[in-house]
């Protein structure tokens, strides 16, 4: 089987997981890696070499820095995983078979971006999961290919829902890529979630500032939970004779390694 020239959409630690797994999967050969190397890219620092850079030179890949270099080519498939760029119409085009996404959500309950701490304030069921999509020009509205779900412990932080996502999707990731091949890159594909709004990051600053007397309620405890995502979110404020203080919750140090460990 000829592999197929794909382009990969991707940025930050997370972003590098994926990649060098798609590196390994048979039947795709990384043609580009088009990274997002400023402030829109949480995880960015300047003067930093992006932990992705390191990745594609060690396996001789090209890097480009803005979507707008995969114009006038032509590529069998686009992936975008914790990407930080806006594609366009004209970026979607040069894809055979599109440009598929991954959302750390499910999308038929959220779109958007830091959509676990909105979940957090206002659902918090112990259940969460991820959507594979494809890319159109709208934000997370392009037709979903697969949708995962699962449970989750009680109690979890914005950070730990997050990287509950990261280990089921690349315990699963080469099962999606054998699918889109047994569909020949052209899977069925549904649409339900036209009525999902998008969530973004601003909208949650309403939620980060605490009233000096909330006493220590379920209330309290959630939005410590969901403002827990370092790079991601600031921890909420707390007013005290009309001055604000960032709250920074303890550290969970042992479930958090657990974490770090599974993804590695």
């Amino acid at each position: 089987m000829t592999k197929k020239n794909i382009v990969v959409f991707s940025s930050g630690p997370i972003g590098v997981l994926f990649l060098e797994k798609i590196l390994r999967y048979k039947n795709f050969k990384v043609h580009l890696v088009v990274i997002c190397n400023n402030s829109n890219n949480p995880f960015f620092e300047e003067g930093q070499i992006n932990p992705m850079e390191k990745v594609c030179a060690a396996n001789r890949i090209s890097i480009a820095y803005d979507p707008s270099e995969v114009v006038g080519y032509k590529y069998d498939l686009g992936l975008s995983f914790s990407n930080f760029h806006i594609l366009r119409q004209e970026h979607i085009t040069p894809f055979k078979n599109g440009v598929i996404n991954f959302h750390g959500a499910p999308i038929e309950w959220y779109k958007g971006s830091a959509v676990p701490a909105y979940h957090i304030l206002h659902e918090d069921k112990p259940m969460w999961g991820f959507t594979y999509h494809y890319v159109d020009e709208g934000l997370d509205t392009g037709n979903i290919i697969k949708q995962i779900l699962y449970d989750i412990p009680e109690g979890l932080s914005s950070e730990e829902i997050d990287k509950s996502v990261v280990i089921n999707a690349l315990e699963g990731l080469y099962d999606f890529f054998d699918y889109l091949f047994l569909t020949k890159l052209t899977p069925k594909s549904f649409l339900n979630h036209n009525k999902v709004l998008p969530i973004k990051r601003k909208d949650l600053k309403k939620f980060a500032v605490l009233n000096e007397n909330l006493p220590a309620t379920v209330d309290f405890e959630k939005k410590m939970r969901a403002f827990n995502w370092p790079k991601i979110l600031k921890h909420p404020m707390v007013l005290v004779n009309n001055k604000k203080y960032r709250l920074v919750p303890e550290k969970k140090y042992d479930e958090m390694l657990k974490i770090y460990r599974e993804i590695e």
